[in-house]
């Protein structure tokens, strides 16, 4: 098995819970080229997991039809249908639980593919190292903004209005973050926060790191003493970094109308806050708040 094509053109959150898949499939062809199809910027994460070696565009890869002969096999993550071979040496994999799924997506989608492929048992949970060369260059960015020592990540972003909780609680637990932690607060805003204005009301001297390349916001995050975030790719991705030493982010991930059983990132670094009526509003401040404060000084 010379080249690996993997086709996957699902939102930052579902790359990160199939790189269970992708580490498991350079397991069993570790001398193969894994080429990642899909969107470019997102599929930067897999390559700096070193769980793929190119990405290339969906758009430029279903226009070459040679791009796909040359591919030994193709696993992909964007047609749904049963997991099993088909015509040119592809598998299809189902990047969604089916309803009655009780583990995580990221289990799901591992599961299928050691059952199509024969694939060596890896773990379920996402986790990658971020190279100290990157960890060094995002420690300069920071400092350069005048951000130095303890800090703490806020992304109070997601996709969809409906998973975001209320800024002025984000903006309480900052708050509280500075004042009995003494930390520094990052507040993270990629394009969907910009567009909606969703850090418009924050104060001008609010730490604001917007539209970093998702390569540069897996580093920062890997570098933080505690992330707290919505049911986001991002906080799939803060949950999933580790620093060069193994050293994972403390995460608070909160959910609403999802069902974290399926979607909640996974470890003993990370503390889910469920709403008990689905409503982002229904996490009240001060249950949100012990879980940050359990998080925030615990050497991990």
């Amino acid at each position: 098995m010379k080249n690996i094509t993997v086709i996957h053109m699902g939102a930052v959150g579902d790359l990160v819970q199939a790189l269970p898949l992708l580490r498991a499939v350079r397991a069993k062809w570790p001398a193969a080229k894994i080429a990642l199809v899909g969107h470019p910027e997102r599929a930067a994460i897999a390559r700096l997991a070193g769980l793929a070696d190119a990405c290339v565009h969906f758009d430029s890869f279903s226009n070459s039809l040679a791009a796909h002969q040359r591919a030994d096999l193709v696993v992909d993550l964007f047609c749904a249908g049963r997991p099993g071979p088909a015509y040119g040496g592809t598998v299809r994999l189902e990047p969604f639980p089916p309803p009655g799924w009780t583990d995580s997506a990221a289990a799901w989608v591992l599961r299928q593919g050691r059952q199509a492929l024969d694939l060596p048992a890896v773990p379920e949970t996402p986790e990658f190292l971020i190279p100290r060369a990157s960890l060094d260059a995002a420690a300069d960015f920071l400092a350069a903004r005048g951000i130095r020592g303890n800090f703490a990540a806020i992304h109070p972003g997601s996709g969809s209005p409906k998973k975001n909780w209320p800024l002025d609680r984000f903006v309480a637990a900052a708050g509280r973050l500075r004042q009995e932690h003494g930390r520094t607060v990052v507040w993270l805003a990629g394009p969907a926060e910009q567009e909606r204005g969703t850090l418009a009301p924050l104060g001008a001297g609010e730490n604001v790191l917007a539209r970093l390349r998702l390569e540069q916001a897996a580093a920062v995050l890997a570098l933080t003493d505690v992330y707290v975030g919505n049911d986001s790719g991002i906080t799939h991705l803060a949950a999933a970094v580790r620093r060069t030493d193994g050293r994972p982010t403390p995460t608070v991930a909160l959910f609403g109308p999802t069902d974290p059983r399926l979607w909640a990132p996974r470890g003993p670094h990370v503390r889910v806050v469920r709403s008990p009526d689905g409503m982002m509003e229904g996490i009240g401040t001060e249950r949100a708040w012990a879980e940050i404060a359990r998080l925030v000084d615990l050497p991990v």
